[in-house]
């Protein structure tokens, strides 16, 4: 190569790198990478039924930005003044979209005023079952003095209706079984106050302004609490305050995850550095390696921002792991060129390249696998990874050339000396019979840990949740009574009066259900306690009629020898008859009611149901709504009540997304076994099968032990560890490779052959580096990565010298 042509590839290759590296600044400093900490971004679709996955959305969405606060004290004025000034505080702070506090006062025909124009159209499932009883008995006498009588003794204690307007109760009884009553706060002195383990809590409702997975409204709102935690509880003996929100799960896991990425980041990087320095004393070389990383993870977090819209702290967390193996590439081309000149070094590369294929193939291999995946959190990982992978290879073979100094730097002695140390002991121990026993051996002590092994698929082993969040949420739904069961029933039909009584039909067996013995749960909510089915609220007016209220005579007269007075009974028998034109109470109506505000989000209205379950036309429009249950104590008997109601699914998503763990982790071992298969072939075609199988042997022993090491730990087996197994395939084998193509180069000179050794040595050492700080990850997931990368690559490397058993290039 001229001097012309080497200087043209040098300026070219200097552009191109400058460029990408630009364009990474440009994305973090000025565009801002759109970071996401939502732990929902990263489930997979799991119901069958399309619209139950917009519900689950639609239910998360209602909430996510809500933020649930308690203020606490033995005493009650004490309680209300503290919450007064978080009130102050909230009000005046820009993190706060509305503050709902201080209530004005509570007017208690609030309740009734909205339905007592209804009250002919509305009975309870008790009085209406007596009444139809009466009927049964006594058609002809259902406004006798003696019934009248033993309905009005039936009037609710609670009076929420004057006696004028409902003189026997039933309009009263329906009110109270209405679900306000699943909450415990009452007001008390302009606050919403209940009192629990013998103190008064207060209760404030905030919203964010802002989604509360944008992390400037999660920095705002967590600077308010640290004030008001300063500033009110701190400053108030015997105040305390418990809080609940998504923003608060979400600023934690980002914090957590950026502190990860830190750590993992700096401490892969210093000690890739250190390694490089250490075994080439050359500052020129070092920073070629940490171009390859940098060139690599920018063109990874490009490729994902493109695919995806977006990164997710978890694909960084793991990226940053990914520095290890990115530089893999870099460290092999300079041990394969060290001592040389530039110009050698040049031809030395076809040389090298096609041992860093092989190596580049199985990795890509592995993350293929996770990608192939219907799992967003491991498609995200593994186009990141795939990317990553992919430019720095590009970048070595191609750029890094340009770039070498004159004299290439060798590797130094010491280094040298160590893996000829290491490649005699190793490959002393696992040559011949004596390879075989270990081998054998080391399935033996494996037996033990497979028998203990046990499996886990819980969603929670995706992402930890802060303990002390978990327990003040606990504290709030016992105090409150604010379920925060994410379950529900999905309940569609094709017209507002339709789906209303189809949950009249869901709820007679709900009802059912909670009252038996060992009930999976203690109640509902759905929308039709609020507003009845217009056939049951006919069916209703209806029965009225039948016991003799269209005649406003009869039942006045019935009323008066009953013990009403004249006038009372009078006004009340007309009302039926002049209350007639009242149109039934509609969806409409009462979602414009402020009462509706705690129950809004169970109506999902006009939904498009042409890829539901239900059939129908393209772009069908039908009617959907979500009931959900209270107290719930066992969501698979929960599911089983709704089985065999049309239109009627059971939502547990949390349940279901632990079954999809559940198969995807069954059916890793076919991937796995396919992913076997297609390694062998590849390493055939180079090493011919009894080098294929060879070079396998370390990685399938590593295997193994990785299996074995979780039963003896007591730890469960999840799907993110068995998935951990396709990169422990992906990137152990490698060494195996590395080394094996290091003795084909080297033939009889052991000097070369050591050089080799060293440089696999290396490889791993970065990458155990790097995914071994994920062993030691606060989230489940990455921890059981980490862990499973940890010992398959530690052993694939102690391993490694199994693959020079049969050393021979297939011809």
């Amino acid at each position: 190569m001229n001097a012309r042509t080497r200087a043209f590839r040098r300026t070219l290759a200097f552009a191109f790198t400058a460029g990408v590296l630009l364009l990474g600044i440009w994305l973090i400093a000025v565009r801002h990478l759109p970071l996401q900490t939502n732990v929902l971004s990263l489930l997979p679709a799991t119901e069958r039924n399309p619209l139950a996955e917009q519900a689950v959305d639609h239910l998360a969405g209602s909430v996510s930005d809500r933020i649930v606060v308690l203020i606490g004290a033995a005493d009650a004025t004490s309680a209300r003044a503290a919450a007064a000034r978080l009130d102050a505080m909230a009000r005046t702070n820009d993190a706060f979209s509305s503050v709902q506090g201080k209530i004005p006062p509570f007017d208690p025909a609030f309740l009734s005023n909205f339905y007592l124009p209804h009250r002919f159209q509305l009975l309870s499932h008790e009085d209406r079952a007596a009444l139809e009883a009466q009927l049964r008995r006594s058609p002809s006498d259902a406004t006798a003095p003696s019934s009248l009588s033993s309905l009005s003794l039936a009037n609710s204690p609670f009076g929420m209706t004057d006696a004028a307007d409902d003189p026997f109760g039933w309009l009263d009884r329906w009110l109270m079984r209405l679900p306000f009553g699943q909450l415990r706060m009452l007001p008390d002195a302009g606050w919403l106050s209940a009192r629990h383990d013998d103190k008064t809590w207060v209760l404030l409702l905030l919203q964010t302004r802002g989604a509360a997975f944008d992390s400037d409204v999660q920095q705002r709102v967590i600077r308010f609490f640290n004030a008001a935690q300063s500033q009110i509880v701190d400053a108030s003996p015997g105040v305390e305050m418990l809080r609940s929100g998504a923003v608060f799960h979400a600023a934690g896991a980002r914090a957590q995850a950026e502190m990860e990425l830190h750590r993992i980041g700096i401490v892969a990087t210093l000690g890739i550095a250190l390694l490089t320095l250490w075994a080439f004393r050359s500052g020129r070389l070092l920073a070629m390696g940490l171009a390859t990383v940098a060139f690599g993870t920018l063109c990874a977090a490009v490729a994902t921002l493109v695919i995806f819209g977006e990164l997710h702290l978890l694909t960084l967390v793991f990226g940053a792991a990914l520095i290890g193996e990115t530089v893999d590439y870099a460290i092999q081309y300079f041990v394969g060129v060290g001592g040389l000149n530039r110009d050698a070094a040049q031809r030395t590369l076809p040389v090298i390249r096609p041992a860093l294929r092989i190596a580049l193939a199985t990795s890509v291999l592995g993350y293929a696998i996770l990608g192939a995946v219907p799992f967003p959190a491991l498609r995200q990982i593994a186009v990141f990874a795939l990317a990553g992978l992919l430019s720095s290879y590009a970048f070595v073979v191609w750029a890094l050339p340009a770039f070498l100094p004159r004299d290439v730097p060798p590797l130094r002695a010491p280094v040298i000396r160590l893996a000829q140390r290491w490649l005699r002991v190793w490959g002393a121990a696992l040559a011949g019979r004596q390879g075989t026993v270990v081998g054998c051996l080391i399935l033996l002590a494996c037996l033990p840990g497979w028998w203990r092994l046990g499996a886990d698929d819980d969603i929670r082993r995706l992402i930890s949740r802060e303990p002390a969040l978990v327990a003040q949420e606990q504290a709030i739904a016992r105090i409150t009574g604010i379920d925060g069961a994410t379950q529900f029933w999905l309940v569609q039909a094709d017209s507002e009066e339709a789906l209303l009584r189809r949950e009249e039909q869901l709820g007679a067996r709900l009802d059912q259900a909670a009252a038996g013995k060992n009930a999976p749960f203690s109640g509902w909510t759905g929308v039709s306690q609020f507003v009845p089915s217009v056939q049951r609220q006919l069916d209703n007016r209806a029965l009225y009629g039948a016991a003799r209220f269209d005649s406003p005579g009869t039942l006045a007269a019935a009323m008066t020898r009953a013990g009403f007075r004249a006038e009372f009974a009078r006004q009340y028998a007309n009302a039926f008859a002049t209350e007639g034109d009242t149109p039934p109470l509609r969806v409409a109506d009462w979602l414009a009611w402020p009462g509706a505000t705690p129950y809004r989000m169970l109506w999902l209205g006009q939904v498009d149901t042409s890829s539901s379950s239900l059939s129908g036309p393209a772009n069908a429009v039908g009617y959907a709504s979500l009931v959900r249950p209270q107290g719930l104590r066992d969501s698979a008997a929960a599911a089983r009540v709704a089985v065999g109601l049309p239109g009627v699914t059971y939502v547990d998503k949390a349940a279901s997304i632990s079954g999809l763990f559940a198969r995807y982790r069954h059916a890793s071992g076919l991937w796995f076994a396919a992913a076997l298969v297609v390694v062998a072939v590849l390493l055939a075609r180079r090493y011919g099968w009894r080098g294929a199988i060879a070079t396998l042997m370390p990685t399938l022993l590593a295997t193994a032990v990785v299996f074995a090491t979780f039963g003896y730990l007591g730890l469960p087996l999840t799907l993110f560890a068995q998935m951990g197994l396709m990169l422990v395939l992906g990137v152990g084998v490698n060494y195996a490779i590395f080394l094996r193509e290091g003795e084909l180069r080297a033939g009889e000179d052991e000097r070369m052959a050591a050089i080799a050794v060293a440089g696999t040595l290396m490889s791993a050492a970065t990458t155990l580096l790097s995914f071994g700080l994920l062993a030691f990850s606060g989230m489940p997931s990455l921890h059981a990565f980490g862990l499973t990368l940890t010992i398959g690559i530690a052993l694939s490397l102690l391993l490694a010298p199994y693959s020079l058993r049969f050393p021979e290039l297939r011809s």
